[in-house]
């Protein structure tokens, strides 16, 4: 992926990025209830820099010069971006089904209710990323 490319990918998050003799470092602004994994890479810093002036907080991801390439920064920025967004995207999917829920439970009865099951069918040979699938015993 070309360099103009993946730095389109990354916007609006995406600030800065800035190399120095001593470090390289990518900055972005997140809204204030994402989360950010200091965990992942115990070689990647990350400096919570405060609100900025439409209220969103500003990250810095930063490692030593040749502990971490550029490449191995924005993976992680991007990761973050991806993992909050999944994140919201599944919130927002659990308040529609609340409310589908609510509407079953108003419009049946209480027999109809107790019979009432969910299956969720997957295609078996899609691979979800960070969900293991467990053999039958």
């Amino acid at each position: 992926m070309s360099i103009n490319k993946r730095i389109q990918s990354l916007l609006p998050y995406l600030t800065e990025i800035k190399f120095s003799e001593t470090l390289t470092l990518v900055g972005g602004n997140f809204y204030p209830k994402w989360r950010v994994n200091e965990n992942r890479n115990p070689l990647v810093k990350i400096h919570n820099g405060g609100n900025n002036e439409e209220g969103r907080l500003l990250y810095h991801f930063y490692a030593e010069k040749g502990q971490v390439d550029i490449d191995g920064l924005l993976d992680y920025f991007e990761e973050t971006i991806n993992e909050n967004l999944d994140r919201e995207r599944k919130e927002d999917l659990f308040k529609k089904k609340v409310d589908e829920l609510k509407g079953l439970f108003k419009g049946n009865t209480l027999t109809d209710l107790e019979n009432l099951s969910m299956n969720i069918t997957e295609d078996e040979s899609e691979e979800r990323p960070g969900y293991t699938q467990l053999d039958d015993e």
